[in-house]
């Protein structure tokens, strides 16, 4: 598929870039948080394949709990603020697997970054997100499809 080695971001947070699709992956693992984001997202604007205009994509599907309490907010701005020449023209697709709260929050982070310029997209379904992409399925990280 065009991937370029994928990088632990955090032990269940693989990241990996596609550059053949143009688009990034985080497919986090189990439970996550502010810093377990922060890090895995660190980890995808800075792989050596990612480029600015890339789509983002954050498939939570086989995330377990996702606690980002609220001072969680003005560190995710200070992330994209930071970020941002790295982020530049990308737009990022969130898949929440039918999850409302999962959903509300990538609305809320939409709201956050809007005034960045970035645009951010909820998708209930990986088939949903994939129209955001090539129309090609959003690999599963670990297992023998991603490689």
């Amino acid at each position: 598929m065009g991937k370029l080695s994928a990088v632990s971001a955090e032990q269940n947070h693989p990241v990996a870039v596609y550059p053949g699709r143009r688009f990034g992956l985080v497919q986090p693992q189990g439970d996550v948080d502010t810093d377990s984001l922060l890090r895995a997202g660190r980890a995808l604007v800075d792989h050596p394949a990612w480029e600015p205009g890339f789509t983002e994509v954050w498939d939570l599907r086989f995330a377990g709990r996702v606690v980002a309490r609220p001072p969680a907010a003005e560190r995710f701005r200070a992330f994209e603020a930071e970020v941002r020449d790295r982020l530049a023209g990308s737009q990022t697709v969130v898949v929440t697997d039918h999850r409302p709260l999962l959903t509300y929050a990538a609305r809320f982070y939409a709201q956050l970054v809007r005034p960045l310029g970035r645009e951010v997209v909820a998708c209930r379904t990986g088939a949903e997100a994939a129209r955001y992409l090539d129309g090609g399925p959003i690999p599963r990280l670990g297992s023998d499809e991603a490689a």
